[in-house]
C-alpha cells in the first residue's frame, strides 16, 4: 500500500477547485506510462495522487453480494411510478455499496422492453422511455448522494438474450453478437432517450456498452453510436463482460475509456495504445474522463472505508424493500374480494409456490440471493397477518417453473436396438449434427454434466426412445440444459429453446417445459436434440425429467380450495440473464391448476410472481389478480400488505399485457435471421405504441392498475410559456379508503413527425389522498418530451398537440386539443 510520504500534492486535491480543473491539473502531471495504466484499468500507479482503485458490483436490483438487501425487481420499482421511492432505493444501494468498500454500482439498467419474451426485461423499467428515464434518473441521484459511481446499462438496443454474445464456434471463440438494425428516429426516441435522461439529469458517471452489434458494428466499437452520448457528456464508457469487445483497438478508438472496472486490463493490453488508430488525444480524453468521474462522484473527497462490512443490509433498507414490493404490486383485477377482511372462523387456502420455493429474484448478474432464514415467505406472512381464529392451510398444487424431480423409468423407454431399455444416443464432435456420429451408444437416462466421453468442448447429440406410458393423461416434461435443446413427442415439438447456463451466476434454475397428452400402453416416439452452440461461460449439460399424471398435485389443491372460504394461488415463471422466453403461457401445469381451483372456489385470487406479461386463459373465472413481479427477500410481508389492504398505494403496469400469443406484437418471438440480424421493423411502435397504432386491445394496458378506492378527474388546463408546458387538473378521492392516484400525461404526435403513435407518455405523478380529499395537481412536460426526430435527423419542437390525462394509456379521463391553438391557456 502507498505510504503517506509517497503522496503527491497538487490543485486536484482541493475540493474547492471545479471538477474539470481538477481533472485537467492531474492529467497534466501524469506520465504517458501512468495514463496507459489508467486506460487499461490499472489505477494503482495513480494511488499516490489520491486516485483509488475502482471496485465494482452488480446488479440493478441491489448488490449481488452476501449481506446486502435483496430489493424487488426493476419492474416493481417502475410500477410504483414514484421517483421519491426510486431516489430512496438508489441511496440505499449506494450506502450498501460503500459499506462493502466498493466504488462502482453496475446499474441501473434502462434497456427498453421491446418484446414480452425478453428474459432480462424485469431488471429495467419497462417499455416506455420517459418512465425508464425518470426512474433511472431518480435512482442515480439517490446513489450519487452516497458519493459512489453509477454505471447505466446496457448501451444500446440490448433487448434480447438470444444470440447476444454470439454462438460457440468450437475453437474457444464465438461468432459476433446479434446485429440490430434500427432506424435513427427509433434509436433516439426509444432506446437512447432513457440514457440521455440518466446522464443529463441524473448525472450518471459511466455507461456500460452492450454485447450486440448495431448496423454491423459492435456497440462498443461503434464511434457514431458512442458519439451520440459523449458529444456533450464527460463520463466514462466501459464495456460489458468479455465478448462486448472483439477488437480492443477499435473499441479504444471508438470511445471506450476503461476496459472494465476492477478486472485488470479486461482484455485491453498496453499495446493498444501503440496503434496509430488510438491517438494521444484519445488516450488523454479517456484518462481525463476517468479522473473527472472520480472527482465528480465525490469519491475522491469521501474515500471508501478501508475494510468492507460483512452485513450492510439494515432494518430501514428491508422496510424500503417491503414498501417498493407492496406499492409496485399491480392489482390487475378485483371483483370486490380484495382487500381481505376475514372474520373469525374463515379458512384460507394458500396454493402453489408460496414458501421457500417461490421466486424472489431474477437470475443472472442482477440476482441478489438471500439466506433462507432471512426470506419472508408469503405463506408465513399470510399466517401472521390473518391473526387468531383464521385457518390458513397450504397445498403445493404445482412445482410451477421448476424442474420435475422424476426421471423417466428406463423400463418404460425402449430403443430400436433389440428393445433395450433406455435411449439410443448419438453424439457428434461438432455443434451441428451432420454426417455420421462420432459416438453411438444406449443410455438409461438423458443426463450429462460436463462433456460426454470422447467429446470435445463443443458437441451435439440426439437421444431417441419409444416410450410406453403406463398412465393416461397429461404428462409434463422438463429439460434442464445449457445450450440449445428441442423435445419432440411423436414428431410434434413440445419444447424448444436456448439457455446460456442452467443457473446463470445466481438465482433459480432455468428449466424449459412442455407437455403431451398420452394414453397408457400406447407407444410414442420421444426425441431430444441438443447442441452446445448457444451455451455460455461454463461446461455444457443437459437432463430430462417428467411428471406423469399420478404425480400431479392439482387434485389435492382443488380439494383444499373447495373446502376453504378463499383460495390464493401463487404462480410463477423463471426469468434470467442468458435466456429468453419462448411462450407467454405460464409453464407447467399452472394454468390447469388455476382453472381447476377457480371452478372449485368462486373467491380465487391469483398472485403472479413473474418477470413480465403472461397469458391468462382463466382471467374471467378468478375474482382477483395481483401482479407481484419478483419482490425480493420481503416478498411475504409485501404481498400480505397488498392482500389485506395495508398498503398505502398500489402499482401501475410499466408494460402492456397482450391478450394472445401473437407474432405481430412488436418483436414477437425475437426472430433472428441466419445471418444473425434482427430488424426492428416496428420503428418507434414499441409496447403500447404498437397496440395503439395497430388498433389492438391489450389484455391490460400500459399504466393500468386498480386501487382500493376511486378517483375523479376534472378541470384540465394546459399553459405554455416559451418551451415550458404546464398541465393542471383536479383529482378527488371519491372512494371510502385512502389511496394513491397515479395520473399519466399523454401527448399526441407532432404534425411534422409523419406516422407516429397516437399518444405517448410525457409525464406522470403520484399522490396519496384521503377519502374525500381534493387536490389541484400540476405536472410539467419538459421541452424534450415535445420534440420529434425528423427523417433528416433534425429535431422538431411541436407543443401544439393533443394532451390527455388518464389512469392508464387506455383509461383516459381528460383531454384537450391544441393542434390549432395559439400560445396561452386552453
Amino acid at each position: 500500500m502507498t505510504q503517506e510520504h509517497d503522496q503527491i500534492d497538487g490543485p486536484w486535491r482541493s475540493p474547492d477547485t471545479p471538477t474539470q480543473q481538477r481533472a485537467a491539473s492531474l492529467l497534466a502531471v501524469l506520465t504517458r506510462d501512468e495514463k496507459i495504466s489508467a486506460a487499461t484499468g490499472d489505477l494503482e500507479p495513480l494511488n499516490k495522487y489520491g486516485i483509488p482503485v475502482l471496485l465494482s458490483q452488480d446488479g440493478p436490483n441491489g448488490l449481488s453480494l452476501p449481506g446486502t438487501t435483496s430489493f424487488p425487481s426493476g419492474y416493481s420499482l417502475a410500477a410504483t411510478f414514484d421517483e421519491a421511492l426510486a431516489w430512496a432505493f438508489g441511496k440505499a444501494v449506494g450506502t450498501e455499496l460503500r459499506g462493502k468498500a466498493r466504488a462502482v454500482w453496475l446499474g441501473p439498467a434502462v434497456d427498453i422492453t421491446r418484446s414480452p419474451y425478453a428474459g432480462r426485461q424485469t431488471e429495467a423499467f419497462g417499455e416506455d422511455p420517459v418512465l425508464s428515464g425518470r426512474m433511472a434518473r431518480a435512482a442515480i441521484l439517490g446513489a450519487k448522494s452516497t458519493h459512489t459511481i453509477q454505471t447505466v446499462k446496457h448501451f444500446v438496443s440490448n433487448n434480447q438474450e438470444t444470440e447476444r454474445i454470439g454462438y460457440r464456434r468450437g475453437d474457444g471463440d464465438r461468432t459476433p453478437g446479434v446485429d440490430v438494425h434500427v432506424n435513427e428516429r427509433a434509436l433516439e426516441e426509444i432506446y437512447i432517450q432513457p440514457f440521455r435522461e440518466a446522464i443529463r439529469d441524473g448525472g450518471a458517471d459511466a455507461v456500460l456498452c452492450s454485447y450486440n452489434r448495431l448496423d454491423g458494428v459492435q456497440a462498443c466499437e461503434n464511434k457514431h453510436l458512442l458519439d451520440l452520448i459523449k458529444s456533450d457528456w464527460d463520463g466514462v464508457v466501459t464495456p460489458d463482460y468479455r465478448w462486448a469487445v472483439r477488437d480492443q483497438v477499435a473499441a479504444a478508438a471508438a470511445g471506450v475509456d476503461l476496459p472494465q472496472f476492477d478486472q485488470g486490463n479486461g482484455g485491453r493490453g498496453r499495446d493498444v495504445f501503440d496503434s496509430t488508430l488510438v491517438t494521444e488525444d484519445r488516450l488523454d480524453d479517456s484518462v481525463r474522463r476517468i479522473l473527472t468521474m472520480v472527482f465528480s462522484s465525490g469519491l475522491f473527497d469521501n474515500p471508501l472505508p478501508a475494510t468492507p462490512r460483512e452485513i450492510v443490509s439494515t432494518v430501514e433498507h428491508r422496510e424500503l424493500a417491503t414498501r417498493i414490493a407492496a406499492e409496485g404490486s399491480v392489482l390487475l383485477k378485483n371483483d370486490s374480494t380484495l382487500p381481505l377482511a376475514p372474520a373469525p372462523g374463515t379458512t384460507i387456502a394458500v396454493i402453489g409456490p408460496a414458501a421457500f420455493d417461490a421466486i424472489y429474484t431474477i437470475g443472472g448478474s442482477a440476482a441478489v440471493t438471500t439466506p433462507v432464514e432471512e426470506l419472508r415467505t408469503p405463506l408465513d406472512a399470510i399466517h401472521a397477518r390473518s391473526g387468531p381464529g383464521i385457518t390458513v392451510q397450504h397445498a403445493q398444487g404445482t412445482r410451477a417453473d421448476a424442474p420435475y424431480p422424476g426421471s423417466i423409468d428406463a423400463r418404460l423407454a425402449r430403443t430400436g436396438e433389440n428393445g433395450q431399455q433406455g435411449w439410443s444416443a448419438s453424439y457428434w464432435n461438432t455443434t451441428e449434427r451432420h454426417g455420421d456420429p462420432t459416438v453411438t451408444r444406449v443410455e438409461k437416462q438423458i443426463f450429462h454434466e460436463g462433456l460426454p466421453e470422447n467429446m470435445g468442448e463443443d458437441f451435439s447429440a440426439r437421444w431417441t426412445t419409444t416410450l410406453l406410458p403406463n398412465e393416461t393423461g397429461r404428462h409434463y416434461f422438463t429439460l434442464l440444459f445449457s445450450g440449445r435443446a428441442r423435445l419432440l413427442v411423436d414428431g410434434t415439438e413440445i419444447a424448444s429453446g436456448e439457455r446460456e447456463e442452467i443457473v446463470f451466476l445466481a438465482g433459480p434454475q432455468l428449466p424449459l417445459s412442455g407437455y403431451a397428452d398420452l394414453s397408457a400402453e400406447h407407444p410414442v416416439e420421444v426425441v431430444v436434440e441438443y447442441t452446445t452452440e448457444a451455451a455460455g461461460f461454463h461446461a455444457p449439460s443437459i437432463s430430462l425429467t417428467w411428471q406423469p399424471p399420478s404425480a400431479s398435485g392439482v387434485a389435492e389443491a382443488v380439494d383444499l380450495a373447495a373446502h376453504s372460504d378463499v383460495a390464493i394461488v401463487f404462480a410463477n415463471f423463471v426469468a434470467s440473464e442468458g435466456m429468453d422466453r419462448h411462450s407467454l403461457a405460464l409453464p407447467g401445469d399452472q394454468n390447469e391448476l388455476i382453472s381447476a381451483v377457480a371452478a372449485a372456489n368462486p373467491k380465487t385470487i391469483v398472485v403472479l410472481n413473474t418477470g413480465g406479461a403472461v397469458l391468462m386463459p382463466w382471467i374471467d373465472a378468478v375474482s382477483a389478480v395481483v401482479q407481484a413481479w419478483y419482490p425480493g427477500q420481503m416478498f411475504g410481508d409485501a404481498t400480505a400488505s397488498v392482500l389485506f389492504g395495508d398498503v398505502q398505494g398500489l402499482g401501475r403496469l410499466p408494460v402492456s399485457f397482450p391478450r394472445s400469443e401473437d407474432a405481430d406484437v412488436a418483436a414477437g418471438t425475437l426472430p433472428v435471421s441466419e445471418a444473425g440480424v434482427i430488424d426492428y421493423r416496428e420503428g418507434t411502435r414499441v409496447g403500447y405504441r404498437w397496440f395503439d397504432r395497430a388498433g389492438v386491445q391489450p389484455l391490460f394496458a400500459f399504466g393500468h392498475g386498480l386501487e382500493y378506492t376511486s378517483f375523479d378527474y376534472s378541470a384540465l388546463s394546459v399553459t405554455r410559456q416559451n418551451e415550458e408546458t404546464e398541465i393542471q387538473f383536479t383529482i378527488r378521492n371519491t372512494g371510502p379508503r385512502p389511496g394513491t392516484a397515479t395520473p399519466q400525461i399523454y401527448v399526441g404526435p407532432a404534425s411534422s413527425a409523419g406516422v407516429s403513435p397516437e399518444r405517448v407518455l410525457a409525464g406522470f405523478g403520484r399522490f396519496h389522498m384521503q377519502p374525500g380529499e381534493t387536490l389541484r395537481v400540476v405536472i410539467d412536460v419538459p421541452a424534450d418530451r415535445l420534440r420529434s426526430w425528423l427523417p433528416s435527423g433534425a429535431q422538431d419542437f411541436s407543443p401544439d398537440r393533443e394532451y390527455w390525462v388518464g389512469e392508464s394509456h387506455e383509461d383516459i379521463r381528460l383531454s384537450v386539443d391544441l393542434t390549432n391553438a395559439s400560445k396561452g391557456e386552453a
